[in-house]
């Protein structure tokens, strides 16, 4: 994991009209704080606010102490430091029960099974085990279809390894420890400490295979699938027969792969200011 510069970046505040008669501008003012409050996941104090902004100390320690009592912002007692509260929390609950993922991610879906000409998935995780929440068939007449709800182990399948990519050190142990190693093929992996070697090689292709080790004759890939901000994880992949997705085939099947989990990731970027 990189290290954080010690030293924060000031970023000039955002370009916005002062004439325009539709803005709460006092409501901007404070929405811009509780932006600049979270962008980078430290505490940060009234005078670095204040620098930044280039606004009146009184004025953000007003928006602060408003942002306080709301629930949004949290001052810690000893430092005087400003973070995001724990209202940020409630609101992130219901954006993602109010988001229709299938919806959402249906023509980056569409698109790679298009490319790969294999059956394309969204999945999270789900109580320790991995449920399909999204999918696009394979226009191929002989194909590997994983249907919605489905729910399928995390040690011996590719969306499964790529949500546990996103994990590490002990949360990593953790989850392998967890695990119920059951072989549903010979190929299945049936140890922790094997799994961990495998992510472990994962992350450094940013891709998971599974050969075979959860469908004999099956071979299926996946990449992590990010929604910025959000703690919840995904991942997204394709299955086939492995007769099709030979393994000379593997590493151009997991660029178009890695291609849609980058596309699914820049859907839920923030728009450009303008």
């Amino acid at each position: 994991m990189r290290k954080k510069a010690a030293q924060k970046v000031a970023v000039p505040p955002r370009a916005k009209s002062t004439l325009d008669p539709k803005i709460i501008h006092s409501l901007d003012k404070g929405l811009e704080v509780l932006e600049l409050v979270a962008a980078d996941g430290e505490e940060v104090g009234l005078t670095e606010l204040t620098r930044t902004l280039r606004w009146d100390k009184s004025t953000v320690f007003r928006l602060l102490t408003t942002l306080i009592r709301r629930g949004y912002v949290e001052q810690d007692p000893a430092t005087k430091r400003y973070r995001l509260g724990f209202r940020i929390l409630h609101l992130e609950r219901r954006l993602f029960q109010s988001l229709d993922l299938p919806r959402v991610s249906r023509e980056v879906l569409m698109r790679l099974a298009n490319a790969t000409g294999e059956a394309a998935h969204l999945a999270t995780l789900h109580k320790n085990q991995v449920i399909i929440i999204a999918q696009r068939e394979s226009p191929e007449r002989m194909a590997v279809n994983a249907h919605v709800g489905s729910i399928e182990p995390l040690h011996c399948t590719a969306l499964g390894k790529a949500i546990l990519m996103q994990l590490s050190g002990q949360a990593l142990e953790d989850a392998a420890g967890s695990i119920t190693f059951t072989a549903y093929t010979p190929k299945t992996i049936t140890f922790p400490e094997a799994l961990i070697k495998n992510i472990h090689r994962a992350r450094s292709c940013g891709y998971a295979i599974d050969d075979e080790e959860f469908t004999p004759q099956v071979r299926c890939i996946a990449a992590p699938a990010l929604i910025p901000g959000s703690r919840r994880l995904y991942g997204i992949g394709i299955s086939g027969p492995s007769s099709r997705m030979v393994l000379g085939r593997l590493p151009a099947l997991a660029e178009q792969v890695l291609r849609a989990a980058e596309e699914f990731t820049r859907l839920f970027e923030p728009s450009p200011q303008g």
